[in-house]
């Protein structure tokens, strides 16, 4: 539902016994980063805090429209914050807990804030994500392949990703906002994904996500969409503004290009893909080789031709045997469709969370 948010608020609603005369030297332990006129303080978590839990990442900058009075950045991931991992979504009744341990965080780190002050700062860069959970033997790799086939198109620019552990994604993006669509279990930590693959494989988890990353674009957003202005972090933690949010920007971005994506073309990959998923107990080797006589078959020639170099070199139990193999999987090419796309829209439409790990 909610990930990352960065909320904007006074030094004072963080300190509320500072005085305006003390806070530039309550900053002065903070690392200072200087850009022509313009100072920031960095506060990041340090190793003994990170050993307690995950903390937020702080910034500190003097505010030229309320007195040059000291405001900071609070950045953090929500489900991290309160699940301690990402991936275990959120819902509307964790806000509250949430915020609580933000302030138990934020306390550790020498502050002293006030939850309900926490709950009405202001937002400055949200993104909102979903989880889809993929059934029916479709991998994350395989339909972030077909969805990278579309275009970015408009002032957006379009990026393909590898990671760690064979991991992949596709993002749109531009200065103020992006949508990605990567797959989310390799970027979890080791001894989580150890903890997923307990029992089988690890689950098959595509995120979509959109990254609002300024209050323009936030406003902006949430104006069209009729969510209002100038939101609250407690305002933001709504699953239905997620939902809304995100569904937009697929069918603004992704939906219209559906023929592209869903197209799974004649590659010999995308064939052996779809046997591997649709033919029970077949092996590896097996797809390959049956792929191979189903390409060869839709050659000039046909099966006709085939049939012919078969039988020149053996007999004709062995084409037998080779015609059943392709016929089976005929059956199968023909009866497969690309429901993955189907399983997207549908969780998007009900946008329940997802809970893998706190379950």
């Amino acid at each position: 539902m909610i990930d990352t948010v960065t909320i904007d608020l006074p030094l004072s609603d963080l300190l509320p016994e500072i005085t305006p005369a003390e806070e530039l030297i309550f900053l002065r332990s903070w690392d200072i980063r200087t850009r022509g006129d313009f100072t920031t303080w960095i506060r990041n978590p340090t190793p003994q805090e990170l050993a307690d839990g995950y903390h937020p990442t702080l910034s500190a900058y003097k505010h030229f429209h309320h007195n040059r009075r000291v405001f900071v950045k609070v950045q953090f991931s929500a489900p991290k914050l309160f699940w301690g991992n990402n991936l275990d979504e959120l819902d509307n009744c964790h806000a509250i807990p949430v915020a609580q341990k933000l302030k138990v965080a934020l306390a550790n780190m020498g502050l002293n804030p006030n939850r309900d002050a926490l709950l009405r700062a202001q937002v400055k860069n949200l993104h909102y994500s979903k989880n889809i959970l993929l059934a029916d033997g479709y991998t994350t790799n395989e339909v972030i392949q077909s969805i990278s086939r579309i275009q970015s198109g408009g002032r957006l620019q379009k990026r393909d990703s590898q990671y760690n552990r064979n991991g992949s994604g596709v993002n749109l993006f531009n200065k103020s906002f992006g949508f990605c669509i990567y797959d989310k279990i390799p970027e979890l930590e080791p001894e989580l994904i150890e903890l997923l693959q307990q029992d089988s494989a690890a689950p098959q988890v595509m995120r979509l996500e959109a990254r609002l990353v300024n209050k323009y674009k936030i406003n902006h957003t949430f104006e069209k969409l009729d969510l209002g202005h100038n939101p609250t972090f407690l305002e933001v933690f709504d699953s239905e503004k997620s939902r809304q949010v995100v569904t937009h920007f697929w069918q603004e971005l992704v939906a219209p290009q559906m023929a592209l994506v869903t197209q799974t073309g004649e590659s010999p990959n995308s064939i052996i893909q779809t046997l591997l998923r649709t033919i029970p107990d077949i092996t590896i080797h097996k797809a390959i080789k049956v792929t191979s006589l189903i390409l060869a078959g839709r050659a000039t020639g046909g099966l006709s031709e085939l049939r012919t170099i078969v039988l020149s070199q053996k007999n004709w139990r062995t084409w037998a045997r080779l015609y059943k193999d392709i016929k089976e999987a005929s059956q199968a090419l023909q009866a497969q469709e690309d429901n993955w796309w189907e399983q997207i829209e549908t969780q998007l439409a009900e946008y329940e969370s997802l809970s893998l790990i706190e379950n």
